[in-house]
């Protein structure tokens, strides 16, 4: 009887932390997983609204707490999670700490982007894509869709017809999944640009661990005034 009471504490808890994580959750959910005595993966880069599960795959009771107070985890028994969204957390770095391990330590780095990771509970993608615009034509703003087989350093650039860039809609590392970005047919001065046929082009420059090449494509818009 009290075994299937603590099961029952548990699970119920466990389901009260997922409705929780559903209800306030707006970008990707990350995955820790806690070995025996380390976060898997130690560091990971998330962006504001996008939520962290920590999962305790070991054998020993674990936490997950905040060094700064931002968030703290009950006690983790082996297959008991618990999740925090980061909706209302500003762009940094957190560092965080076992409080039953104190030596067991992890560090969350929140970034500010205007890309918006579409993974959710998808696997990651098993290659690199874009896709073409919608709508298109456009006339007040565009979405752009790609996918990142493994991470790297991302640009995607808007380019004139005579091939004079005009857009920087990315720069900088981004990590594996799925991807969108709006464009409001603006140039980089802010200035709203003419009506005609346009370019973007995706550049992906791995990291040498993925073992993968660079990865470059270009299609082509129409904006519509």
């Amino acid at each position: 009887m009290l075994n299937f009471r603590r099961f029952m504490y548990f699970f119920c808890l466990v389901f009260l932390q997922v409705m929780l994580l559903s209800q306030f959750a707006t970008g990707t959910i990350h995955q820790i997983f806690i070995i025996d005595f380390a976060f898997v993966p130690q560091n990971d880069t998330i962006a504001v609204g996008d939520s962290v599960r920590w999962t305790n795959n070991g054998h020993f009771d674990h936490t997950s707490t905040s060094n700064t107070a931002v968030w703290s985890s009950p006690v983790l028994v082996t297959g008991q999670s618990f999740a925090f969204a980061f909706n209302l957390v500003s762009p940094g770095t957190y560092p965080y700490h076992c409080n039953v391990h104190p030596s067991m330590i992890g560090t969350i780095v929140i970034l500010v982007s205007d890309v918006k990771d579409q993974t959710g509970s998808r696997e990651a993608p098993s290659e690199f894509t874009l896709s073409q615009n919608y709508p298109n034509p456009f006339n007040l703003s565009t979405q752009i869709d790609f996918t990142l087989a493994h991470s790297g350093f991302v640009s995607l650039n808007i380019y004139d017809i005579l091939g004079r860039k005009v857009k920087t809609l990315v720069s900088e590392n981004l990590s594996a999944g799925y991807k969108s970005v709006l464009w409001d047919g603006r140039n980089d001065s802010g200035e709203n640009i003419s009506s005609g046929v346009y370019f973007y082009r995706l550049k992906v420059i791995s990291s040498p661990s993925t073992g993968t090449g660079d990865f470059s494509e270009t299609r082509k818009l129409l904006l519509l005034k």
